[in-house]
Order: C-alpha cells, then structure tokens, then sequence
C-alpha cells in the first residue's frame, strides 16, 4: 500500500529560530511506523528556509531517506496572513503533480483544512488525520499577530493576490471544501487524534458519519522508573511554542511565586515561536527576576535528554489536544501538571495533575505539592507511562492501516 501524507508545515519552516511544528512531528513519526510495517510513504510539504535546510536534514532528512520515505517540498513556503489563496493555490498544483506521479492508495492530510484536490483523485480515498477546532481562549488575537507579524512573506500586498485568493474560494465553493461539512460531503474521511474532538464531531455531524478516531502515538515508552537525581535542585521543565496558548506566561508567574518559598527550583524552557513572543519571554524573565534558562529549539533527538534531567514537566495550556510534548514527559516517567482544558490521556492524581488554565495560584500550589512529595512525583510518574503504554506509533500505524485497508475495500 502507498500511502501519501500532506501537511503544509515542516521543521524548520518560519524565519527565526528552527521552528518544530507539532502536526510536522506527527507526520515524520506516523511516517517511520507506517515504513517500518511495510508500506510506501511518500510525504509533501511546503519547503524548509534555506537557512534551516542543514539542520532539517540531519534531524529529519537523513532518517526519511534511510527508511526510503519520500519527501517532496512543495514551490512554496508556508504562508501567513493576507496571501491564504494564493499559497492554498500552489500547494493544489503540487499536491496534484505528486498524486500523479506518486499515485498513491491512500491521500491523508495532517491537519484540517481546505483542499481542491476531489475532482482528480478518483476512487483515491481522501483522509484527514488531525484533531479538532477549539473554543477561543484569552490573548488568542494577540498571538495571532505575533505569528503574522514574525513569520508573514515579506512582499507587497498586490490586487493579483486578492485574485487568486477570490479564485481559491470560489474554486473551493465549487469543487473543494472550505470547511469540516464541506468535507464530508465531497467524500472524505475524519481521524481524530484524542476523544474529545471524535466525540465532538459525532455528535456535531451524526453517529453515521464517516468520524474514525486513532489517538497520536508516541515513541520510546521508559520502562525503567526514572532516574531519581540526588542533588537538591528541582527541575521543572517547559517543551512547547512560547506564545500565550501554551500558558508560559502564566507559568513564569507561578514560578515566582515558588521561588519566593524555594529558591532550589529552576525552570527550563525548550522551545521557539514568532519572535516577538519570544522577545516577550526573554522580558518577563528579566522583569520577575526569575530563575528560568531559556534553551531554545533542543534538538528533536536530544529532547529526551532534557526530559531524563527534569524533576517535573509542566504545559499549563489554555487550548492543546493529546500533545506531543505531555505524551513524552509521559513516557519518560516525568510526572505532568497541566490543564483540565487540554485533551489528553492524564487523570487527576494518578498519571498526572490537572489544574484550571489560567489559574496561577493552583498552578503554583501543585509545583509547591510535587516539590514536596517525592514519592508523588514517582507515583504520578509511573502512572503516566502506564497511561501512554498503549499509544505507541506502531500500534497506531496498525490501527491506521486497518482503516486504511476498509475504505480501499469500500
């Protein structure tokens, strides 16, 4: 079976620092555990800066080649803002140039979106492996001027843009989607990667609608409990995009107000985003006066070093589903404070604790209770990597690919 996936972002794709999309971990790590059961990958995406294209290699580019996936880099880079048809247009005419060179069994998308692509693909089964819409959460507007602003195309917005993006919708309207019913109706299939967004979406459009659910997977499940370290300093660690929706902010409020009480704690913070949110973080560190090292983007395959020396992980976010970052603190026996507002496969007290986002006094009383309890952080730790022991990416891939065999079968 060969099998294409389609995803519009890849590490490395923005101006700044090397920047690692979540849906592109997905892609690269569904990728590997479909190669290594047997199928034929193929993979296209927007294209790597050029500035980046090194590092891709040797963290991604190496590894696909080794496994022989193929990767094809669409005549685009990912776009932000004003140019969103005219970028949807360029992805089409490639994804429609791989098809037919490719022709693949299975076309699957790695993220929600619109797509022109039904016409030309024939009995082709068209697949959406993604998580579901969220609500609305404070500072979202800011964060999506920050991304703008950073990681826009720098060119002069001309009418010929505005033509194509008319042309888009109206092509879409006509033979595409542009939204999740859209979809639907041009034949294609939902997988959900956490509960919450499959259930949501049943309930939205029907029990008989064509809603899968396949929970993202995660790799190198420790089998050993964690490695108890003997000096008297707490590592907490933070992995994610430093913008407001991860909730760094909020955790580097409810670090003072630990370090205020004890002074051994120091927070890690992995991770990139726009610049100027960046630029934000660096002040609010330098304003609390806190004790917090700014790591920036760890390498993908040193991230599990960072985890191994970390006491507790903490991703107090205001809107995620089934992370990554949480899945492999999980897995590495790391015990997790995070948010009742994301999806993800932790139970209060016993694979983890959960808070109310936002909340910066619970935030900071649950960093004080782990810091406390050590045999808490070991409990939690291990009832994380029991939770997680089931969503390797090769179980995964098994579960896609028996999906994948019953729509070939009709």
């Amino acid at each position: 079976m060969k099998i294409l996936l389609i995803n519009k972002w890849v590490a490395g794709a923005t101006p700044g620092p090397f920047y690692y999309p979540g849906t592109w971990r997905d892609t690269f790590e569904l990728a590997g555990a479909l190669a290594d059961l047997g199928q034929k990958v193929e993979i296209l995406t927007t294209m790597v800066k050029d500035h980046h294209f090194k590092r891709f290699q040797k963290e991604f580019g190496n590894i696909l080649a080794q496994k022989g996936i193929r990767h094809h880099f669409a005549n685009t880079y990912v776009s932000f803002g004003r140019s969103f048809g005219s970028f949807r247009l360029k992805i089409f005419f490639d994804e429609l140039s791989t098809i037919r060179s490719s022709k693949p069994d299975i076309i699957q998308y790695m993220q929600f979106g619109p797509s022109l692509i039904y016409p030309f693909v024939g009995r082709i089964p068209v697949i959406f492996y993604s998580c579901d819409q969220f609500d609305h959460y404070p500072k979202e507007e800011e964060d999506r001027k920050d991304a703008i602003k950073s990681w826009q195309e720098r060119h002069q917005f001309k009418p010929w843009i505005i033509l194509q993006n008319l042309l888009f919708i109206f092509a879409a309207k006509l033979l595409g989607s542009l939204g999740l019913e859209d979809s639907l109706k041009r034949g294609a299939s939902f997988i959900l990667m956490h509960p919450r967004g499959y259930k949501n979406l049943k309930k939205k459009f029907g029990q008989k609608s064509k809603i899968f659910f396949v929970p993202k997977g995660v790799n190198k499940i420790n089998q050993q409990s964690i490695r108890k370290r003997t000096n008297k300093e707490v590592r907490i660690l933070f992995v994610g995009t430093t913008i407001n929706r991860k909730g760094i902010f909020d955790l580097l409020k409810a670090i003072k107000i630990v370090q205020n009480q004890n002074s051994n704690v120091t927070l890690l913070i992995a991770g990139t985003g726009p610049n100027t949110s960046v630029a934000k973080l660096k002040r609010e560190i330098a304003t609390l006066r806190v004790n917090a090292r700014y790591l920036g983007p760890v390498s993908f395959t040193k991230r599990w070093s960072v985890l191994a020396k970390s006491d507790i992980f903490c991703l107090p976010s205001y809107q995620d589903a089934y992370p990554s970052a949480i899945l492999e603190a999980m897995a590495s026996g790391v015990p997790v404070i995070s948010t009742k507002e994301i999806d993800s496969p932790i139970v209060n007290g016993v694979s983890g604790l959960l808070i109310n986002a936002g909340n910066v006094e619970s935030l900071a009383d649950a960093i004080f209770r782990l810091i406390a309890d050590p045999s808490l952080r070991r409990k939690l730790g291990d009832g994380g990597k029991i939770a997680v022991q089931e969503l390797t990416w090769a179980r995964q891939a098994t579960k896609l690919i028996n999906l994948y065999q019953k729509f070939l079968s009709g």
